[in-house]
């Protein structure tokens, strides 16, 4: 029996990343490369998940 499995990363992105654009850059590369996750910001930057 085959097993699904999916590959992932975890990326924290520092500097200036708020109110630049970077989340809706982010969300279209992924439509793009057909990648699905998450993307939050907290006090130090963002923190982008994806799983393919």
């Amino acid at each position: 029996m085959a097993k699904n499995t999916s590959c992932g990363v975890q990326l924290r992105i520092r500097g200036k990343v708020q109110g630049v654009g970077f989340r809706p850059f982010v969300w279209q590369l992924a439509q793009q490369l057909n990648l699905h996750g998450d993307v939050c910001n907290d006090g130090d930057g963002v923190e982008v998940r994806l799983l393919e």
